[in-house]
């Protein structure tokens, strides 16, 4: 069982605010496909990014997604196209989105590479365990690591160069 923190923000694939009817259209042969309605947000005034979505009518549910976005130039530097398959209408088990309650005490592990072993820190703490020793960050003690280590950082020394960064589990 996994039991961690979200690292994105949730994308809504929802018809963009402000967005343009742009087009709409059956998709599939003619009589037994479905129609769908294709979104965008391009304006004169939003220049840098725009999205394109095209969407089922009714029901309003996504096919695609493409964003774009440009450089000061108006280049293109970058496209992203999604596609949604095989959805579903409703959700048979909701239960499917509460965290299990072992999620509630859980530890990250710790990555210390100057002995190359996962320790385990306690979430909001300061405290982390080699599974023989309990270090508290803050107390100085031989081998707590930083002063104020928070929890998922990644901490130690390679060849005498200190490094620093956020472990992503």
């Amino acid at each position: 069982m996994h039991c961690g923190t979200a690292r994105n923000i949730w994308r809504n694939y929802t018809i963009p605010p402000n967005s343009t009817l742009e087009d709409f259209y059956e998709i599939g042969a003619p009589g037994s496909g479905f129609m769908v309605q294709e979104w965008s947000d391009r304006t004169p005034g939003k220049q840098n990014e725009s999205r394109i979505n095209t969407n089922t009518y009714p029901g309003c549910w996504p096919m695609t997604e493409v964003f774009m976005k440009k450089d000061e130039q108006n280049r293109t530097i970058q496209s992203v196209s999604t596609r949604f398959f095989d959805l579903h209408s409703g959700i048979q088990n909701m239960s499917v989105f509460t965290p299990p309650a072992l999620c509630k005490n859980a530890q990250r592990p710790m990555i210390d590479t100057e002995q190359s072993s996962v320790h385990v820190m306690s979430e909001g703490t300061g405290k982390w365990s080699d599974g023989d020793t309990v270090f508290d960050t803050g107390s100085g003690e031989e081998g707590s690591g930083e002063e104020s280590l928070e929890s998922g950082e990644l901490f130690g020394e390679r060849s005498g160069e200190r490094f620093d960064g956020i472990l992503k589990m």
